[in-house]
């Protein structure tokens, strides 16, 4: 099962990547490994505080949505 983590950029990360798009390639496909690593790539994006309230939210409204416990399932 894969976790997913949803960070909010900011706004001068923003423009940055704009101006370089290939940036955005390159974190993309960055894996936290240690806590350093972790408080680094916090530094480059906004804090995302109520994102999976709101998300938790929307599935819960879909018809095919299902959870138990940690689980979460979309039939499709």
């Amino acid at each position: 099962m894969n976790t997913y983590k949803i960070y909010k950029l900011n706004q001068s990360v923003k423009d940055l990547l704009e101006q370089y798009p290939e940036i955005k390639e390159k974190i993309i496909t960055l894996q936290p490994k240690n806590v350093y690593f972790t408080k680094q790539l916090e530094c480059l994006f906004e804090n995302n505080d109520g994102v999976s309230d709101f998300i938790e939210y929307k599935l819960k409204q879909r018809k095919d949505y299902l959870r138990n416990k940690n689980i979460h399932i979309i039939k499709n």
